[in-house]
């Protein structure tokens, strides 16, 4: 397997032109870890939490999270 950088314009992805991919060629499309945490903060910094949240209630999230997952038979 090999990689190579391109850009995405539009919803389309432009690779470089010396790139040998033919017609029917299945590709692998993956975005940057630093591009995944720029996108992440921007989504963070658009919608702040406005209000206190404590430990409890984070408690009481993850409890409702694993007791959902138990109830699909996914618990890991």
């Amino acid at each position: 397997m090999w990689k190579c950088k391109g850009i995405v314009r539009g919803s389309v992805v432009e690779l470089p032109g010396d790139v040998p991919l033919r017609d029917g060629m299945e590709v692998e499309v993956r975005v940057s870890r630093e591009q995944m945490a720029r996108l992440a903060f921007e989504q963070i910094l658009k919608n702040p939490i406005r209000t206190f949240v404590g430990i409890d209630e984070v408690i009481e999230e993850d409890k409702r999270d694993r007791e959902t997952r138990w109830d699909k038979g996914n618990d890991q």
